[in-house]
């Protein structure tokens, strides 16, 4: 067998075409999978970007949610100093009410008993026997800060009154028969010196010797048990209030009756200074009207002046 030519081992034209086009295939492949990773690293970074915007949005949102909860409790902790200092103003504007009121129920009590005292009342100190459950020792207390001492030391200290309101219920039943009857008799009228009364204080003013608002009002509760929270013994008391009630009438018709009369006697006197005046006036006018006056006639105040005779008998020649 004869061995191969040369011619057989040359590469043929065929083969190099298709090397060609397996290496341009190849290429083609190559090029293919990078642009894929291009796409792939395109969308990578289009989806890093958008996490990077939802993550930004969020702390944003999270910042801002922290910003409004300071906001709200900066507001909430200024509200709430706001209202301590309103508790706090209240409370000094309570105090000072509580003040000004204890400051005018002394006013006031001092004014009754200055009233008091104008009708006559500077002998007949306040009535601490008014009441029943005011015992022996109390009273004398009372009497002590009120008149002084007369008598020493107390012989009975531990006598707690049992004997008094037996006493006092009898002074009570007396005193509302005499009322009646003097109520039923006829309307009391004001007088320059009225008959002298007994001042009226309930139970607690009475053990505690305070002035009583109650003086002269019987239908409410006095300042020192309304602002202890306790009854007040003159409420509902109808001795009390009927005698109030004629206390207040006798002291407005009083005060009325003398202001009335002050002020038509006032008005009286003005009326009259004013018809003197207008009929000096029409005078003078009348008489220099018909009578022209003379540079050497003495005037009417000259004449006044020199005889001191107001009416005069006439011009002097």
């Amino acid at each position: 067998m004869s061995p191969p030519s040369s011619k057989d081992n040359s590469p043929s034209d065929d083969e190099e075409r298709a090397e060609e086009l397996r290496l341009q295939k190849k290429r083609e492949e190559r090029e293919k999978r990078e642009a894929e990773r291009k796409a792939e690293e395109q969308e990578e970074a289009a989806a890093e970007a958008r996490l990077a915007e939802i993550r930004r949005k969020r702390e944003e949102k999270k910042r801002r949610e922290a910003e409004e909860k300071r906001k709200e409790e900066e507001a909430k902790k200024k509200r709430e100093e706001e209202e301590q200092q309103k508790r706090k103003e209240e409370e000094e504007k309570k105090k000072r009410e509580e003040e000004e009121e204890a400051n005018r129920a002394k006013s006031v009590g001092a004014l009754v008993q200055a009233s008091i005292a104008r009708r006559g009342k500077e002998n007949h100190p306040i009535d601490v026997d008014s009441s029943p459950k005011v015992g022996k020792k109390r009273k004398r207390i009372a009497m002590i800060a009120l008149n002084g001492d007369p008598e020493g030391d107390d012989p009975n200290p531990g006598d707690d009154g049992e004997d008094s309101e037996s006493e006092s219920d009898e002074y009570k039943e007396q005193q509302d028969e005499d009322e009646e009857e003097s109520e039923k008799a006829t309307t009391p009228t004001p007088t320059p010196n009225p008959t002298p009364r007994k001042a009226l204080k309930c139970d607690r003013c009475t053990s505690k010797n305070m002035t009583c608002s109650l003086i002269g009002n019987g239908s409410a509760s006095c300042i020192a048990c309304r602002k202890a929270r306790v009854k007040c013994s003159l409420v509902g008391n109808e001795r009390t209030i009927r005698r109030s009630k004629r206390l207040k009438r006798e002291d407005s018709m009083v005060a009325s009756t003398s202001s009335e009369r002050f002020d038509a006697l006032e008005e009286s006197n003005r009326e009259l200074s004013r018809r003197l005046s207008l009929m000096e006036d029409m005078v003078r006018f009348i008489v220099q009207t018909i009578r022209p006056v003379d540079a050497n006639e003495e005037s009417e105040e000259d004449r006044v002046r020199r005889t001191g005779d107001v009416k005069g008998k006439g011009r002097k020649e």
